[in-house]
Order: C-alpha cells, then sequence, then structure tokens
C-alpha cells in the first residue's frame, strides 16, 4: 500500500526515472535484437561519393552505371564550357565498396591517366573493373537494399539512438534489420552527393 500510495504522489518522478529505461528497451528489441541474430549482408554494395577538392579539380568528369551486369562510366573532359579558362567542376568522384560481412568501406581506386584520347561522352570499362559483374537491382540476392533517407524521422527515440538530424544515416536494411554504411577515414557520406550502383555478384 505504501509504493501504491508513494507511486501516486510522485507520478511526474516515477515517469521521468521508468521512461529513459522503455526506450532502451524498446531500442533494444526494435533494433540490436534483430540485428544480432541476422546473417549479415552477403554482398558488397557499391556506390559513389564525391570529395571536393578546389586546388586539385579532376581532369575528367566520371558517371558510373551498370549495363548488362558490366560497370562502365560515362567520360568527359572537365572544362569549363562558356570558353573560359579553368573548371567547371571540382568534385572527384569516389567509388566505394560496403562490406556487410566485415562491415567496412574502402575505395575502389581507378586509373584515369589512360582517358586522354577519349571522345568525351564515351562509354569506357576501367581495367581494374573489367572482372566484376554487377546487379543494379535495389534489392540484393539476399534481400537487403540501400536505404539513405536516414532514421531521423521517427521522432525522439530515434534521434536520440541514431543522432542529429544534420547528416543522413546510411544503411542496407531487410525487414526490421539494418546496418550501418560506416563512414571511410572519417568521411560522411551525405544524401546529395551518394549514388547507389549496385550489388557485386561475381568477382
Amino acid at each position: 500500500m505504501a509504493l501504491k500510495n508513494f507511486i501516486k504522489e510522485n507520478i511526474v518522478l516515477v515517469m521521468g526515472l521508468t521512461l529513459p529505461v522503455l526506450l532502451v528497451a524498446m531500442f533494444f528489441f526494435a533494433v540490436v535484437l534483430p540485428r544480432t541474430m541476422a546473417v549479415p549482408p552477403q554482398y558488397k554494395m557499391l556506390f559513389t561519393t564525391t570529395r571536393y577538392n578546389y586546388n586539385n579539380p579532376p581532369p575528367y568528369n566520371v558517371d558510373f552505371f551498370v549495363k548488362d551486369g558490366m560497370l562502365k562510366a560515362r567520360v568527359s573532359k572537365n572544362v569549363r564550357k562558356d570558353g573560359h579558362s579553368g573548371y567547371d567542376n571540382h568534385n572527384w568522384k569516389k567509388l566505394m565498396s560496403y562490406d556487410g560481412k566485415t562491415q567496412s568501406v574502402r575505395e575502389m581506386p581507378y586509373d584515369l591517366s589512360k582517358m586522354s584520347n577519349v571522345v568525351d561522352g564515351s562509354e569506357v570499362v576501367f581495367d581494374e573493373f573489367k572482372n566484376i559483374k554487377i546487379d543494379s537491382s535495389t534489392k540484393a540476392p539476399d534481400g537487403y537494399e540501400f536505404n539513405n533517407s536516414g532514421y531521423h524521422s521517427g521522432g525522439m527515440p530515434m534521434v536520440m539512438f541514431y543522432g542529429g538530424s544534420g547528416r543522413s544515416s546510411h544503411r542496407v536494411i531487410k525487414g526490421a534489420v539494418s546496418f550501418k554504411i560506416p563512414n571511410n577515414g572519417g568521411n560522411g557520406y551525405y544524401s546529395h552527393n551518394t549514388q547507389f550502383i549496385g550489388w557485386i555478384i561475381q568477382k
């Protein structure tokens, strides 16, 4: 009876103490537990991001895409279109690979030095990626899919557990299971300059 009276008289205090515990429990059962029991993504995911460099602009603009299961790129010289000297673009296109098994991200470098004789707008295949087969479907064969909408729209609990709303949280998801794509070299990926390419299904 004494405990019941205490709760009635201190309902605000009791709610203030129990609410954080309930939020942690909800997060654990909704996010942590499903992920610990799930099989991680089995296929590496390719995506591109950009890095701005005013003092060292790229000599070529590169746009990656998938055609007939092959990773290709449309290449054009990076020059001012208005006839003035200088460059239109100061963003280097970086091709990245996310490995769900190791929960890691690495850059996949490619050599631009061989592009000097390429006609603007040509479709090319870099030697580094000739033996890679890509599935450009939004969903991988194992059911995971890329999600860059972030988890910050789910109210205060999601903001608390996933961080502030200034940066999207890029993930691969399957049902209730999600794996956050880690940063590479301390650099974050923003929704406006991240492009999904596809899943590596053969190498």
